[in-house]
């Protein structure tokens, strides 16, 4: 989604980069998806998927880089950086800040090791999504149920929130031969 939403950018004639953490090897990693992609990538050697005294030195970091870059807008992702980037643009004076809140962590349905009904893990990421809300111009919905369940669990109020559903790029799909669509279902 990220990679999706700054290639429209840059496609439509906006200076785009993406900043993200090393990680180049898991298998949610963007780093492989951006380097097929003209947009530029800026790699925060501090920002790494679990809690730890690297969060400090990776708020440090991207504020360095938002005051030096100072873009026109700052969209984050993912619940842990989209707080500390939230922060980070706060610091930087950088505005407006979008969150897109894809698929939040505390969706009933949802288990993720490591935060999913593990009690004080869970509080402290409720929490931060609390501030990350305080702290952005606008959250992202993926839908109106998305909303309302966020809402509903005291994440934002309504009017935090804008829905903007996914979309499909029907023409990626329309060169598929029907051969091959039958072969997937």
């Amino acid at each position: 989604m990220a990679i999706d939403t700054a290639s429209e950018g840059f496609e439509s004639g906006h200076e785009v980069f993406v900043a993200a953490g090393l990680d180049d090897t898991g298998t949610n990693s963007l780093w492989p998806e951006l380097r097929e992609t003209p947009v530029a990538g800026r790699r925060l050697n501090w920002m790494r998927r679990p809690p730890g005294y690297w969060d400090l030195l990776a708020l440090l970091e991207l504020t360095n880089l938002l005051n030096r870059e100072q873009p026109d807008c700052v969209h984050l992702h993912t619940s842990k950086a989209g707080t500390i980037g939230a922060v980070a643009a706060r610091l930087a004076g950088v505005r407006p800040v979008v969150y897109s809140s894809h698929g939040h962590l505390f969706n009933p349905s949802l288990e993720l090791e490591g935060v999913s009904g593990k009690g004080l893990s869970e509080r402290i990421y409720y929490v931060l999504r609390q501030v990350t809300i305080d702290l952005v111009d606008r959250v992202i919905a993926l839908s109106e149920h998305d909303l309302r369940e966020q809402v509903d669990l005291g994440l934002g109020r309504r009017e935090d929130f804008e829905v903007i559903p996914n979309g499909i790029d029907f023409e990626r799909f329309r060169s598929v031969p029907e051969a091959d669509v039958e072969a997937v279902e």
